[in-house]
């Protein structure tokens, strides 16, 4: 298992089922005790704090005022987005790249995985159903 892993799981937003590994779970929530808030000097409690519930510099359109503010309070919704944007941006660098030279967009371990989890939640009756097929195309 992984840091990311252990952060999604304790913040309840566990994806995977995969199987952590104790040693590393202690030596990251022992890094975490470490770097606690309440252990930082004010002066890094300051800067943390300024930076987790700043205004940024990304604009946004406000439905109420029917116009784009120049900045949005720091938010998890819009950091969730910029993660997606993220993703995004890269499979357009990548695309850039001769097809030959491109790095992967998954790893086979992770499609492993994937088919694991999904035979065994399909032996289960917890995978859902295929959607059914798109309409017909039209004839003109």
């Amino acid at each position: 298992g992984d840091s990311k892993q252990i952060v999604t799981r304790m913040t309840g937003q566990r994806h995977t089922e995969d199987k952590l590994s104790p040693e590393h779970i202690a030596k990251f929530v022992e890094a975490l005790r470490r770097s606690a808030y309440d252990s930082l000097p004010e002066p890094q409690q300051t800067r943390f704090r300024e930076r987790v519930t700043e205004d940024i510099a990304w604009k946004k359109f406000d439905q109420d005022q029917q116009r784009y503010i120049d900045r949005t309070p720091m938010n998890s919704y819009d950091v969730l987005k910029c993660s997606q944007a993220c993703f995004h941006l890269f499979e357009w660098l990548r695309s850039l790249l001769p097809e030959n030279e491109r790095p992967p967009r998954f790893l086979e371990s992770d499609i492993k995985a994937y088919r694991v989890k999904e035979a065994e939640l399909k032996s289960k009756g917890c995978w859902p159903e295929d959607p059914p097929p798109g309409p017909q195309e039209r004839l003109y």
